[in-house]
């Protein structure tokens, strides 16, 4: 097969470290999902998602900013990448390992945005 892992880490080809944000979690006993996140780095290139990467997101979600980012360690739809001083939630994730690199759409999350954040308490 086809081994792009070079590209991807090329450093001449645009390519550059990453800071990403993992997300990892614990159900507490209560039933309730405690996600936190963990600083990381991955290596790879990003760039404005093409007209062609957004029609593959739903409808409602095409017209916030996206970017598709191609990596040497797979990122989860969890996660959140920084990039050019923004902070972006993977909303997509491939794994096209089999050729060297991994895949991912990340929409802009900005800071009235929170995972998973309730909206109101019902008394």
């Amino acid at each position: 097969m086809l081994d792009l892992s070079e590209v991807v880490t090329d450093s001449e080809l645009g390519a550059c470290a990453i800071s990403i944000e993992r997300a990892t979690g614990v159900r507490r006993p209560s039933g309730e999902w405690e996600e936190s996140y963990a600083p990381g780095t991955v290596t790879g290139v990003v760039h404005p998602a093409s007209k062609a990467q957004l029609e593959t997101r739903p409808e409602g979600e095409r017209h916030f900013p996206t970017i598709a980012v191609f990596s040497d360690a797979p990122l989860a739809a969890r996660d959140f990448v920084h990039h050019h001083g923004a902070r972006w939630r993977v909303t997509a994730d491939s794994d096209w390992s089999d050729y060297g690199y991994y895949y991912a759409l990340a929409t802009r999350h900005d800071a009235t945005a929170r995972p998973r954040a309730g909206a109101f308490v019902v008394t």
